[in-house]
């Protein structure tokens, strides 16, 4: 028997995402939507240029300091993101 590993959900191989069938298929959890089809975009649109800043452990150490205060509802999500933003630019500028 073969095993479509990529409908077992475990991360499809690149020649799943251009199978019509698997990216025609739906999903009654997300509501008649086709995730496949989700996912294969996703990837298409996937950035190669992505690289973590040399202080990512620090950045997400502090980020519940400004995003917390937004899931408090002490400032809006917009705000808290500025606030991260201009704490790790601060701190990259040390």
């Amino acid at each position: 028997m073969k095993v479509n590993l990529a409908q077992e959900g475990i991360p499809p191989l690149k020649s799943t995402l251009g199978d019509p069938q698997y990216l025609a298929q739906t999903d009654d959890f997300f509501g008649g939507q086709k995730p496949h089809a989700v996912i294969a975009q996703a990837y298409k649109d996937m950035r190669t240029d992505f690289t973590y800043l040399s202080y990512t452990a620090y950045a997400n150490s502090i980020a519940v300091d400004s995003i917390g205060q937004s899931y408090h509802g002490k400032l809006t999500l917009h705000e808290a993101l500025q606030q991260w933003g201009e704490s790790l630019k601060k701190y990259g500028e040390e």
